[in-house]
């Protein structure tokens, strides 16, 4: 008698099924990472008689391994579906437990009888993912469970099934597997239009493309834009910019994509796009020639530049242009979005020793510690605020509307806030009207707040130890600060005001 052996299984999985997931994950998993059933189908390997090319047998998922039914000729092995939400806890599961908890589920089959009513249960699987829907990505992790024996199987020997089968036997088991199709080799075409209809319910509205077109209007006639990133199929549903044939071959990159579509609106402007990448405090830097040829780039650009609109997808990208535009005392502009509220605001200008009361703060000045890495390890609605579709758009056209009203005050952008002004006072201080630092809407109310921020002597962006820091050490210093939010901390005084406010002895008083 010789040993039988069995042979493993490859994974091999359809693009439907990545689809199919993201959808659901949108839909309706959400951020429930509990175990989910699936279903894989199955084939034997292959070879070729003339060819030493072989085939491994091969456990096949499509969008269909998430329907319980299938089609009766299929040969299913159900499996388990572990979707985790952060790339961090997929790395971080217990893959051997979870292989042993598969591994289980087969003993006790085996056990209760149940694999004589469904002997696909003898061939589970289990998979572990994570999705990342914001760059595409997909991570995952197969195992094949299988039950060693102390005594291993054995057979008697092997035969061809026209030894065991009468030619009527072998008709039916022919007739069980056949399996039509029809040739249709001219239907040549490609539709997707789902991934707009996604992004459209969980996407960040990251980049306020509207503000370009709104900026012509008002005159503008040069533009820069910085991006570092491609347009994929769910940027032009929300960002008018973009059109069908910038996401094909893998997506223009954006930056060039916009400047040249809005060149094609008004020929009379001058549009320049730059693929550059901006080094963020809390986030591993790249090499450093690299980091600062970026840095270099992006500190030439708003040096040349009259204003800066901020309107990155996280706060700590926002820190290096604020400081640089503090430097050079440029009018920046930061627009924010929350699910139905945003905010829209001017940085204030400032000269080194200026009293910190009376300027106006920037965006980084109510923070008590410096920028980190907000986007590793977060589930994705914690990346991606789920916001209204409107908003960007409400947003966007204040943010330009408050340009223009600084361009029209007799101060500029050395103004100071106007606040508490009603809409029947005429007392305006622009021909456009009252000019506001900052602008918090919320959309849930269709009301405007118009608030006013003061400057902070330790802010980690525009302070004065900050700036002087910058002057003294130039680039050196933003490296530094990128690689090291302890070292920003220490210069900006933030560490001294934590250590003083951990030693305040407080007294309680207690009543008894």
């Amino acid at each position: 008698m010789s040993i039988l052996q069995f042979e493993p299984f490859s994974s091999q999985i359809d693009g439907t099924f990545w689809e199919k997931l993201g959808k659901l994950k949108i839909d309706y998993y959400k951020l429930d990472d509990s175990e989910k059933e699936i279903y894989g189908y199955y084939r034997g390997g292959e070879r070729a008689n003339d060819s030493v090319t072989a085939l491994p047998a091969r456990l096949f998922l499509s969008s269909g391994s998430f329907d319980k039914e299938h089609a009766s000729f299929s040969v299913v092995s159900p499996g388990i579906l572990k979707n985790t939400n952060t790339l961090n806890e997929f790395k971080d599961l217990d893959k051997n437990a979870f292989l042993k908890n598969a591994s289980s589920k087969i003993w006790e089959a085996i056990k209760d009888g149940s694999v004589i009513d469904q002997p696909q249960l003898l061939v589970q699987f289990g998979l572990i993912t994570f999705a990342d829907l914001k760059k595409y990505k997909y991570y995952y992790w197969f195992n094949f469970p299988c039950l060693l024996p102390k005594n291993p199987f054995t057979y008697t020997k092997s035969q061809y099934l026209p030894e065991i089968y009468s030619e009527s036997q072998l008709d039916q088991l022919k007739q069980a597997f056949h399996d039509f199709y029809d040739k249709a080799p001219n239907c040549n075409f490609f539709l997707y239009k789902s991934n707009g209809h996604v992004f459209g319910k969980l996407n960040e509205w990251s980049t306020f493309w509207s503000n370009t077109k709104d900026d012509q209007a008002w005159g503008v006639r040069h533009i820069t834009f910085v991006d570092n990133g491609k347009v994929s199929y769910s940027n032009p549903v929300r960002q008018p910019l973009f059109t069908f044939e910038d996401c094909l071959d893998g997506g223009l990159p954006k930056a060039k994509a916009a400047a040249k579509r809005l060149s094609e609106v008004f020929p009379g402007v001058k549009a320049a796009g730059y693929d550059v990448s901006i080094p963020m405090p809390g986030h591993l830097v790249d090499a450093e020639i690299v980091t600062r040829a970026n840095v270099e780039k992006l500190e030439q650009m708003v040096e040349d530049h009259d204003v800066v609109f901020l309107l990155t997808d996280s706060r700590e990208s926002r820190w290096l242009p604020t400081v640089i535009g503090a430097k050079y005392k440029k009018i920046v502009i930061n627009t924010a979005l929350g699910f139905d509220s945003f905010l829209v605001m001017r940085h204030g200008m400032r000269e080194i020793g200026e009293n910190v009361d009376t300027r106006l703060g920037c965006y980084f000045c109510n923070d008590v510690v410096a920028p980190v890495d907000s986007l590793t390890d977060r589930t994705l609605d914690q990346q991606c605020t789920v916001t209204r579709p409107g908003l960007s758009a409400v947003a966007a056209g204040l943010a330009v509307e408050l340009l223009a009203s600084i361009c029209n005050h007799p101060e500029g952008p050395w103004a100071p806030a106007d606040q508490n002004v009603s809409v029947s006072d005429s007392a305006n201080s622009t021909v456009l009207g009252v000019l506001p630092h900052q602008i918090r809407g919320f959309l849930s109310h269709f009301q405007n707040l118009v608030l006013v921020g003061a400057g902070y002597n330790k802010c980690s962006a525009c302070s004065d130890p900050v700036l002087q820091q910058y002057e003294q050490d130039g680039i050196d210093f933003l490296i530094k600060a990128m690689k090291d939010s302890n070292y920003l901390e220490k210069v900006a005084g933030l560490d001294q005001m934590k250590m003083e406010s951990e030693n305040i002895d407080v007294d309680w008083d207690e009543d008894m």
